[in-house]
């Protein structure tokens, strides 16, 4: 009986052990066969001092080719050389890679690097088919303006979502380059991004030049320079950018650096819908491509709120939505502070642009004899 019980204490003495050490490392997903990997596990240290470059690649690598998640407990965990997710070809039931924090408490500082995180563009296969980046906080180590880096380069990341998380006193939030160093054309492509914190940005939150099947959605893009700029004016490209959803997003405090809380140039099918915009001093939509540049087709403007400032009210010439190039564009539902929607510069337009139902100014108070003024009185009963 001693002996039995003995082997018993043993038994679950040993299993304790096994799953001690799974914890440190490698611990069972409730994701089926997936594994979540944990970089402390890997010698990561999280306290804002020593170099965890090294630790969290070997967790990312750990699952190049299994697929799983990489955890990162609360700490602020240094990165001096850019993190990379390896190069793969999209197989039948595809193995995604997660990256995911605990929101605000797991803190990516980048030190003396460009990106934090990206792909590896001297791979032989630098395109990364299948990454989520989820609750993780990127800023820059030393926040001094010349001394901060990006977030994210997106430029070989496809199929990719990244939400929950935090970009705060970078230099660009998220990036994608339109041209690989052999000066080759690149398009990123469906690609979600949503539900993120963008802060005091300096060359835009989000910066995305050649873009397919992009959702940018229930973000909050606060006090920088430039909120989203899709497409790059002057580049020369036709339908740089295809099938594109900005809604519902906060876009505020855009200081006045020349850089709008929307910038866009050769959209093929967009909708810009649900956003509120206040303070923009460098203008809110901007739709402005170049002379060589393709013409934007098929755009939908509608249900978003626009609050200029002060100085723009009072010019009296403000309109917070300027075109340029612009055809079958549909745009409606929207209310302004100001009394013009469509700024003076916009132009050349072309073929069927509708625009109705815009609100402009602020209206009297519903349910006055003047507030009553054009609305069936039925609703007011």
């Amino acid at each position: 009986m001693v002996n039995f019980t003995c082997r018993i204490v043993m038994s679950v003495f040993l299993s304790l052990s096994i799953f001690a050490g799974l914890d440190a490392a490698e611990l069972p997903s409730n994701q089926g066969s997936k594994v979540v990997v944990n970089v402390k596990g890997f010698g990561a240290k999280g306290d804002g001092k020593v170099d965890d470059t090294q630790a969290i690649q070997k967790a990312i690598d750990s699952l190049a080719k299994r697929g799983g998640e990489v955890f990162f407990p609360s700490g602020r965990y240094r990165i001096t050389r850019m993190l990379v997710v390896s190069g793969t070809h999209p197989p039948q039931g595809m193995d995604w890679i997660t990256l995911r924090g605990t929101g605000a408490g797991s803190v990516l500082l980048g030190d003396g690097v460009n990106y934090i995180l990206g792909a590896n563009p001297e791979a032989k296969n630098p395109f990364v088919h299948g990454l989520r980046v989820e609750s993780l906080s990127f800023l820059s180590f030393d926040t001094a303006e010349s001394k901060r880096c990006g977030g994210i380069d997106a430029t070989y990341l496809l199929r990719w979502y990244c939400q929950n998380c935090n970009f705060c006193r970078l230099k660009t939030g998220i990036y994608s380059a339109a041209k690989n160093k052999k000066g080759k054309p690149i398009a990123c492509f469906i690609i979600r991004i949503q539900n993120n914190l963008f802060s005091n940005c300096l060359d835009y939150a989000i910066k995305m030049e050649r873009i397919f099947d992009l959702v940018i959605t229930n973000n909050i893009i606060e006090h920088g320079r430039g909120g989203i700029a899709v497409g790059k004016p002057g580049d020369g490209y036709d339908a740089a950018a295809n099938t594109i959803r900005i809604e519902n997003n906060v876009i505020e405090g855009m200081h006045a650096y020349g850089k709008p809380a929307i910038l866009g140039s050769c959209w093929v099918g967009a909708r810009i819908v649900g956003n509120y915009f206040e303070a923009n001093h460098a203008g809110d939509i901007v739709l402005a491509p170049k002379d060589k540049d393709g013409w934007t087709r098929g755009l939908v403007i509608a249900s978003n709120t626009f609050q200029p400032t002060g100085k723009q009210l009072k010019s009296g010439r403000y309109g917070p939505i300027r075109l340029g190039k612009v055809i079958d564009a549909v745009i409606f539902g929207n209310f302004t502070t100001g009394g013009i929607l469509i700024d003076p510069a916009s132009g050349p337009l072309g073929s069927n642009i509708n625009i109705a139902s815009n609100i402009l100014g602020n209206p009297p108070e519903i349910g006055t004899v003047k507030g009553a003024a054009g609305i069936n009185s039925a609703y007011l009963k």
